[in-house]
């Protein structure tokens, strides 16, 4: 099950051969034969057409949904050979999940919305207070501490959604179409705020998008059609 745990290890994420079928009456192949590789502290982003199959494999790369064949390792962890429980620690320990709906308690403070994952790990009320506030702070946003998301533009709660993903400490960012609610100004906000979590936070970030001036982010541009990977290039 442990191909290479070692944090050093140049790949953070591994895919080899990856297939994923969704049965029904007629069985849609969503990747077909994928292999990717994705160094670790690398900025990633994924195009490609609706139906391309890009939504789907960042699921498969969060854990969140299982190939029907392949291998997918994790930190040299192959997760396909994982239970339930051990998958859903593994996601808690090293996976931030970021998407387009950003889930903001209404009735809690921007503060209170970033230190929730703290309190589900049982993080005592004045460490995650700290650790929230700074990274408030990093991402420019401290000052909107105490305000409500209905007083935030949608910009401003996407950022505090990054804000929450970065207070668990993963060491994957995983975002499906971040920008897609946005306008390009709030967009350009929102992709700062993920080259700041890769650049200060060392974070891997691997951001899914159909938007062409979005992708232009990535340091390595995966580009897919079919369920295939068509091309990966580096900036």
């Amino acid at each position: 099950m442990i191909v290479n745990p070692q944090p050093e290890d140049k790949y953070v994420i591994s895919l080899m051969n990856v297939r994923k079928v969704y049965e029904g009456k007629v069985p849609v192949e969503a990747l077909r034969n994928v292999d990717l590789r994705v160094e670790r502290g690398d900025f990633v982003t994924i195009t490609g057409p609706s139906g391309s199959g890009k939504t789907t494999l960042l699921l498969v790369m969060a854990t969140l949904t299982r190939p029907t064949s392949g291998t997918v390792l994790i930190d040299g962890i192959d997760v396909t050979k994982l239970g339930d429980d051990e998958l859903s620690r593994l996601r808690n320990r090293k996976i931030g999940l970021v998407f387009q709906n950003y889930n903001l308690v209404e009735r809690m403070t921007v503060l209170e919305n970033v230190e929730l994952p703290l309190i589900a790990r049982g993080v005592p009320k004045s460490e995650r207070r700290k650790i929230a506030m700074e990274v408030l702070r990093v991402l420019e946003i401290d000052h909107l501490a105490h305000r409500k998301p209905n007083e935030l533009s949608g910009g401003q709660q996407q950022k505090v959604a990054i804000a929450r993903t970065l207070a668990q400490n993963p060491d994957i960012i995983l975002a499906d179409e971040p920008t897609a609610n946005l306008n390009s100004e709030m967009a350009k906000v929102v992709m700062e705020t993920f080259v700041e979590a890769n650049r200060e936070f060392g974070r891997t970030v691997i951001v899914v998008t159909h938007e062409p001036e979005i992708a232009e982010y990535g340091k390595t541009r995966v580009r897919m059609k079919d369920g295939s990977i068509v091309s990966v290039e580096r900036a």
